[in-house]
């Protein structure tokens, strides 16, 4: 008999009427399976539960899987059916599908025999399960496996600029997590040690932005100690602390360190045993776009492979090898295309990289003779999307974090009485949209301009779009090579003609850039950040950030003398935000991110807008119009838009547009702006999953080919 009819049989036999919810009756059906041993009997009310309409998916899958395993304490075949309904119907319950996966594969002879054949398999999604920090170029970061826990990092206030975080293990078959560390700290790097039993990871300080930690703790949560601690200093040469990896022995991590002017990125190395530092690979001079991405020890521990964007500015990333005792750096793997490291093979002989040498992102291997390559680079498997590594087990299972990179831009109408949106959200892009720019329309609201990436394996300026909103007919410019890379800063000039951005220079420099979008020209016109307009003058408003002093120092620059004016001082939370449109005040939130607040570029006084609730915060948004603000609250049960008249206070919650996949970047800068006629909001919604992979047998792929 099928085992759907079976179900079916069994299921009219037990009364439909059943006061009780779903999970009280399966912790029933568990009683009876684990306390009572009535096995037969706990298959019939897990089968009530399993086919019950009022089951949600994880319910009904877990009901599933308990049938496959009473069944296999019987020692029925029927257990077989029950797993592989669970792969057929409920693949997306990760934690439940791998353990059903696992359990099949125990039982299936013929599943055994297919292990040697290469196969990628989803293991973990990390949105259900981590608020952990991104990127600056939007890709999820500090996380680490061993192949059987999820060790990564759980904001205490999602979206919301949080004060805490804890460390934590998913068990992937299961789906269970427990905490391994919590403090106030934002982290900075994790990985695993080389046997498995210890978690390295940074920490940064909230209160002393610039002090970092380096802590490891057992992967049960024991043992943590600290491993090294900067002084906070802007200047430090362990600013911007971030943990890469071990060596192969166990005895050192690799950190990097720098980024910030006028520190330069260095790769350094911690003894575990005197808390000593050295500096590795010094890679001056300073460039905030060449840093190291993935970094590799062989499990020799002679070799450390890392990849590095070339010097021109194109984001094109170039693979390279550090011999043990050496700062010189060999070039391994160049072009054609974008080459990053994944990781070395356990066996030493090979490196994994990804490439987009084919238009596609795949995955190569190479194989490695005394720090050269020999031969030609072999394709391992196609179509392998944004992966970030998480490396090797020794088993040869290679883990890596597939990157939801797919963003959209979207627009929506709303009546600016109510807030309401008067119709159903428009997609307008969704290529591979930028982490960093802001969607803004021109002062007339005839032009939306947005902003998408060449590649997912490049860091690179973006290309912009200017799209004529009555025709739908687009234009793209890149800002390269003019640009290296672009900061979240951008603005129309007052009449249109032109397009400003912020930007960092292939030379690693900020310089301010004027995007044509009628002739196409790209040209560095100052000093960065200066893109926004001040009215009734041809001058930009600065933000200029001073090496060792906190804040910004607001300035003019003359766009026709090309000169900086000093305007006044201004505090830290002070973000290059637009003026409002007299040019008199600046939005910013406060460092608490509990007020919304007004700062004047004249001698008026400084006030409070609007102030967050006990368990909120608050996050200026953009201005609307001439009198009015957008701003967000945020809490853990999610966020919400607003929009303040300026001058009476009075306010209107946006509703009806479906805001809640609105974009962040660093929970500081929501990524919607708004139409000139005050009607209309642009923003950039997160449409990507980032899920972990686990790529079987790539190792054994690779022995076979070498006969």
């Amino acid at each position: 008999m099928k085992l759907t009819l079976m179900f079916a049989a069994i299921a009219l036999l037990i009364p439909s009427a059943h006061p009780q919810l779903p999970d009280v009756r399966l912790r029933e059906a568990k009683q009876k399976e684990t306390v009572e041993g009535n096995l037969r009997g706990a298959i019939q009310m897990y089968v009530a539960v399993a086919e019950a309409k009022d089951s949600s998916r994880a319910i009904a899958a877990q009901a599933l899987l308990r049938i496959g395993v009473c069944y296999e304490k019987l020692g029925s075949n029927e257990s077989k059916k029950a797993y592989q309904r669970v792969l057929r119907q409920y693949g997306d319950q990760v934690p439940i599908a791998n353990e059903a996966r696992q359990r099949l594969a125990a039982l299936d002879p013929a599943l055994q025999s297919k292990r040697g054949e290469l196969t990628a398999t989803l293991l973990f999604r990390l949105d259900e399960h981590s608020q952990s920090e991104r990127d600056a170029e939007g890709r999820v970061e500090n996380v680490a496996t061993d192949g059987r826990f999820i060790f990564h990092f759980v904001l205490d206030q999602p979206r919301v600029f949080s004060k805490a975080a804890a460390l934590v293990a998913t068990e992937i078959a299961t789906g269970r997590t427990r905490e391994l560390y919590r403090g106030k700290f934002y982290p900075m790097g994790i990985s695993l040690s080389p046997d498995g039993h210890e978690l390295a990871f940074g920490a940064g300080d909230f209160e002393l932005l610039r002090k970092q930690r380096i802590y490891v703790v057992g992967v049960d949560g024991s043992n943590l100690r600290e491993v090294l601690v900067s002084d906070g200093s802007r200047t430090t040469s362990l600013s911007g602390t971030t943990v890469e990896t071990w060596s192969p022995d166990g005895k050192e991590l690799v950190f990097m360190t720098g980024g910030a002017l006028p520190a330069p990125y260095r790769l350094n190395l911690l003894s575990l045993k005197d808390g000593s530092v050295r500096v590795w690979k010094d890679l001056t001079p300073w460039n905030i776009l060449r840093y190291p991405n993935t970094l590799s020890f062989s499990p020799d521990g002679v070799f450390l492979a890392y990849d590095l964007p070339d010097a021109a500015g194109s984001g094109v990333r170039t693979v390279y090898l550090l011999k043990r005792g050496s700062p010189d750096s060999s070039l391994l793997i160049g072009g054609p295309g974008s080459n990053k490291v994944l990781g070395w093979t356990p066996d030493g002989r090979e490196l994994l990289f990804a490439s987009d040498r084919r238009g596609t992102i795949d995955a190569y291997r190479i194989r490695v003779v005394d720090g050269k390559a020999s031969g030609a680079p072999a394709l391992v498997r196609a179509n392998i999307g944004a992966a970030r590594s998480l490396g090797f087990r020794p088993n040869g299972s290679f883990y890596f974090i597939n990157e939801g990179l797919t963003r959209a831009v979207n627009t929506a109408q709303f009546d600016p009485k109510t807030g309401m949106g008067t119709g159903a959200p428009q997609m307008v892009s969704q290529r591979l949209v930028d982490w960093v720019f802001i969607p803004k329309w021109s002062p007339n609201g005839s032009v939306l301009v947005y902003a998408t990436n060449p590649s997912a394996l490049r860091r690179a300026a973006p290309v912009l779009t200017f799209r004529t909103v009555a025709t739908g007919a687009e234009r793209d410019i890149a800002l390269s090579p003019t640009a290296g890379g672009i900061l979240p800063g951008s603005a129309w000039s007052l009449d249109g003609q032109y397009f400003y951005v912020d930007a960092v220079a292939p030379d690693g420099k900020l310089a301010t850039i004027r995007v044509n979008p009628l002739s196409g020209e790209v040209k560095r016109i100052g000093p960065g950040t200066c893109h926004e307009p001040l009215p009734n003058e041809r001058a930009l408003l600065c933000f200029t950030v001073q090496p060792g002093e906190p804040g910004y120092m607001l300035e003019k620059f003359d766009l026709a003398a090309g000169t900086v004016v000093p305007l006044k001082h201004g505090p830290s939370r002070l973000l290059p935000r637009p003026p409002s449109v007299d040019g008199r005040f600046i939005l910013y939130n406060s460092a608490d991110e509990k007020s919304v607040r007004l700062f004047p570029l004249g001698r008026e006084n400084e006030r409070e807008l609007v102030r967050a609730g006990a368990n909120e915060a608050v996050q200026a948004v953009d201005w609307v119009g001439s009198t009015a603000f957008a701003y967000g609250r945020f809490h853990s049960g999610g966020a919400s838009y607003w929009i303040r008249n300026n001058e009476n206070g009075a306010e209107i919650e946006l509703r009806g547009m479906d805001l809640s996949r609105v974009l962040f970047r660093n929970n500081v800068m929501a990524f919607m702006s708004f139409h000139p006629n005050g009607r209309e909001v642009v923003w950039v919604s997160d449409e990507g999953k980032n899920e972990v992979w686990a790529l079987e047998n790539a190792v054994a792929q690779n022995a076979s080919a070498r006969k």
